[in-house]
């Protein structure tokens, strides 16, 4: 089989098969894990199907999209933390 004589040209957006439409030199998101978490990442990716930076971009926009359900925690802490500061010392009066 002979190889072509005219090469093709691709734009570099047609190049980065990762971009699925975004723009090209839109802002990144980052972080620093290790090799072991690395690892981890790589098999949560492969068990979806997807190659890493697209898994991980899916993971962080449905995080972002969550609504937090657990904003009523904060409150919960600051009550125990409240009848400790009120309860404790009736305890140490009382015996």
């Amino acid at each position: 089989m002979e190889a072509p004589t005219d090469p093709v040209q691709l734009s570099f957006g047609e190049r980065t098969d990762g971009s699925h439409g975004r723009p090209v030199g839109c802002p990144m998101a980052s972080a620093r894990v290790t090799a072991e978490e690395l690892k981890m990442l790589e098999r949560a990716a492969a068990l979806d199907g997807k190659p890493l930076v697209e898994w991980a971009r899916d993971v962080l926009l449905r995080e972002a999209r969550t609504p937090r359900a657990d904003a009523q925690f904060p409150e919960v802490v600051a009550l125990r933390t409240l009848l400790n500061l009120i309860l404790k010392p009736l305890a140490v009066v009382s015996r």
